[in-house]
């Protein structure tokens, strides 16, 4: 059963009267299985990762922490995390752009509110009666986003429900006093995410926020583990392999819409990233967009974004 994506979130997420509306749906709701491993990576929203089944380890601040069902991963923007070891782990993802999350939590009076002098929760762990909980609302966010057509405010209604149990996780390893990324880091990973279809510089980025180019290397490489233009081009390869194994469009046609318009440059740099071919990435498909196994194990600093 391929699980289809829900994507595209709104940055208008109230109403008039200060309601959360839930017709703006999250920047993406999917199904994930990792045979393998998954590389360090950083990103410039918020994730929300539910443990479906499976076994493995997550990677964070160099330590790998085992994961089973029922647990809970909450990663603010900037924080370098991967898998490691994985035994067919499933992870329902909820990633945010960061005043959705904001507002949304809010709402809910949830104690993962980001703060400005610790960050989120990075994994917890339901009890057993909260874990059937929200297993049940997992079950119904895949059923809804298995439904022809999908209905973006029905699935949001049901990640509101996830979200709603967040408080009720124990604390397995926590995020610590470490600052969440700097505006400026977070702004320059948005105006990447922004134009993957376009030619960035590290010229332009620093012209369009102000910056000298050695000033945002160095506040970007603090703040998300590697420089920005590193993140650009795992970014474009990330974004890519999610067209892949989620639309039906031609693999140059992604490659181009990711800015790497050279097929065959495309093709060997997303083997060299995922250890398939787009073609094979494609087929290996079977719930959802399935990472394929990489010979690359998690280093102890961000080696790819």
């Amino acid at each position: 059963m391929r699980v289809p994506p829900l994507f595209h979130a709104s940055e208008r997420v109230r109403d008039r009267d200060g309601n959360v509306r839930l017709d703006a749906p999250p920047l993406y709701v999917g199904l994930h299985r990792h045979r393998d491993a998954y590389p360090l990576h950083t990103h410039s929203f918020v994730e929300v990762a539910f443990v479906v089944g499976g076994a493995g380890n997550h990677v964070c601040d160099a330590v790998a922490t085992p994961l089973r069902a029922g647990d809970v991963l909450v990663l603010e923007p900037g924080r370098a995390h991967g898998y490691s070891d994985c035994d067919e782990l499933t992870v329902l993802n909820c990633c945010f752009t960061e005043p959705f999350f904001d507002a949304l939590t809010a709402s809910l009076r949830s104690d993962v509110v980001p703060r400005h002098d610790a960050g989120r929760l990075v994994q917890g762990r339901f009890a057993v009666d909260d874990a059937a909980q929200v297993t049940a609302h997992i079950a119904e966010v895949l059923r809804l986003l298995s439904a022809q057509p999908v209905s973006p405010p029905a699935v949001l209604a049901e990640v509101v429900h996830l979200l709603a149990q967040l408080p009720s996780a124990m604390p397995v390893v926590t995020a610590g006093h470490r600052p969440p990324a700097r505006i400026v880091s977070v702004a320059c990973a948005r105006l990447i995410d922004a134009a993957l279809d376009e030619p960035i510089t590290l010229d332009h980025l620093a012209d369009e926020l102000h910056l000298t180019k050695h000033h945002l290397v160095r506040t970007f490489t603090a703040d998300f583990g590697v420089p920005p233009l590193t993140y650009l081009a795992a970014r474009r390869l990330d974004v890519a392999a999610h067209l892949v194994a989620t639309t039906d469009r031609g693999i140059a046609d992604i490659a181009t819409a990711v800015g790497l318009t050279d097929a065959n440059y495309f093709s060997r740099r997303f083997k060299q990233r995922f250890g398939l071919t787009p073609t094979a990435y494609r087929t290996a498909q079977v719930v959802g967009p399935v990472v394929p196994r990489s010979d690359r194990r998690p280093r102890s600093r961000a080696a790819d974004a």
